[in-house]
C-alpha cells in the first residue's frame, strides 16, 4: 500500500468541495465508504477506521485519494451569528506527491498525469486522526447552536478522458472528557439547593415557599454531588436524578402537583477583550414529568418534603464545555403546578463513555 501522509491544514485551505454532477461517466463506477471503529469517541482518543474505495469497471483510472477530518462550531442566535473551525487535518493515500496505492494495478504506468489504472473491486485504507483532549462535545440546540465533527473522503477518477471527483461525508460523534475536572473542589462534587418564595393571588397574606436540592448530604452526612450520566440499558450508573422538594404553604390556598423538567440553556461566550453578551433566552426542554396525587398535595398551613426523580434520557443530554463560541448548561427545573412558582438547579450530566 502507498504510504499515507497526514498534515494539518489552515482554515483557508480546502479539499475539492463538490463531486461532479450526477450522471458523469464515473459516477456509478467509483464508490466511497468511511468505516469507523467506534460509534462515539472521547476527547483525547484517536479517531480511527478504514476508508473503502469500490471500483466497478475496468476502464477507470484513479488519481487523488484522501480523507479530511474537520470540526466546527456554528452559532445562530438572536444578534449572534458566527462559524468557527475547531480543527482540520488531512490524510492523502494517493496523489501527485505520493506513489501509487494498492487500489491501482501494480507496476502500471499513469494514463494521464497521476491517474493510474484502477483495480476492480474493493480496497480499504486504514486511517487514524488525533482528537484534541480539549475538544467540546458534539451537540445541537435546535437551529441556534451546533458543534459538529465530520470525516469527508474524496477520490478523483478518470473515465474516457473525463475527470470526476467523488465525495462521501459522515458525522463523528464526540464527547468531552471529565477526567481533567476531577479535583476535590470541582463544583459537580458539591450538592446544590435553591429556594423560591411567591405570594399567591387571592390566598391571604401568607406565602408559598419552594425549596429544592440535588446531591446534598443526607442524614449520614454524605452527599452524592451533581454528576450524572445517561445509562445504557442494563448498565449500572448514576443515571437517575433525584430531587428533594420541600413545599411550605403559608397561604390560604391548597396546592397540589409538581413538575420536573430537564432543560438545556445556551451560553454565548464573549470574544477576547470584550464584555460578555447579555444572557440569551435560548433554552430547550429535553423532558418533563408530572407528579400528582395524594403524595403531592400541600394543604394550606402545612410543610411537606417529597422526592421526585426521573431517568436521564438516552438522547443528547449533557453539558458542553470548552467551546469557542458557546457552551451548553443543563439544569433541572421544578414547578409547582399552580403555575406561579418554579426554580432551576444546575447539574452535570455527561455521556457514559467518559
Amino acid at each position: 500500500m502507498g504510504r499515507a501522509l497526514q498534515k494539518s491544514l489552515p482554515s483557508s485551505n480546502s479539499l475539492p468541495v463538490f463531486p461532479s454532477p450526477a450522471g458523469s461517466p464515473s459516477s456509478s463506477k467509483v464508490g466511497l465508504k468511511v468505516l469507523l471503529a467506534k460509534s462515539l469517541y472521547v476527547a483525547g482518543e484517536k479517531v480511527h477506521g478504514q476508508l473503502e474505495i469500490r471500483v466497478g469497471a475496468q476502464d477507470v483510472a484513479l488519481g487523488d485519494i484522501g480523507l479530511e477530518f474537520s470540526a466546527f462550531q456554528e452559532l445562530r442566535s438572536l444578534d449572534h451569528t458566527s462559524t468557527r473551525r475547531l480543527l482540520s487535518s488531512q490524510i492523502a493515500f494517493q496523489g501527485s506527491s505520493l506513489p501509487p496505492s494498492n487500489a491501482v494495478v501494480p507496476s502500471s504506468l499513469p494514463l494521464l498525469g497521476s491517474y493510474y489504472p484502477a483495480l476492480r473491486g474493493r480496497t480499504r485504507f486504514p486511517f487514524s486522526f488525533d482528537l484534541p483532549a480539549v475538544s467540546p462535545s458534539s451537540c445541537t440546540l435546535g437551529r441556534d447552536a451546533t458543534t459538529r465533527y465530520e470525516l469527508r473522503a474524496f477520490a478523483s477518477s478518470l473515465v474516457k478522458g473525463e475527470v470526476d471527483i467523488k465525495s462521501e461525508k459522515i458525522e463523528v460523534k464526540v464527547v468531552e472528557r471529565w477526567s481533567d475536572w476531577n479535583g476535590k473542589e470541582a463544583k459537580w462534587r458539591q450538592g446544590f439547593e435553591r429556594t423560591a418564595v411567591e405570594k399567591l393571588k387571592m390566598s391571604g397574606e401568607g406565602k408559598l415557599e419552594l425549596t429544592a436540592s440535588v446531591g446534598m448530604p443526607g442524614e449520614d452526612g454524605v452527599g452524592t454531588g451533581r454528576l450524572f450520566w445517561r445509562r445504557e440499558e442494563g448498565q449500572e450508573g448514576n443515571g437517575r436524578i433525584e430531587v428533594l422538594v420541600r413545599v411550605k404553604n403559608g397561604s390560604k390556598r391548597n396546592v397540589s402537583g409538581l413538575k420536573l423538567s430537564i432543560c438545556r440553556r445556551l451560553r454565548i461566550l464573549p470574544a477576547k477583550g470584550r464584555a460578555a453578551p447579555p444572557a440569551p433566552l435560548v433554552t430547550s426542554t429535553i423532558l418533563s414529568d408530572n407528579f400528582r396525587g395524594v403524595g403531592y398535595e400541600f394543604p394550606s398551613g402545612q410543610e411537606r418534603d417529597v422526592w421526585i426523580s426521573t431517568e436521564i434520557p438516552m438522547d443528547e443530554c449533557w453539558n458542553v464545555r470548552k467551546g469557542t463560541l458557546f457552551e451548553l448548561d443543563v439544569h433541572v427545573k421544578v414547578d409547582v403546578e399552580c403555575g406561579f412558582l418554579a426554580l432551576a438547579l444546575p447539574f452535570h450530566p455527561t455521556h457514559d463513555s467518559i
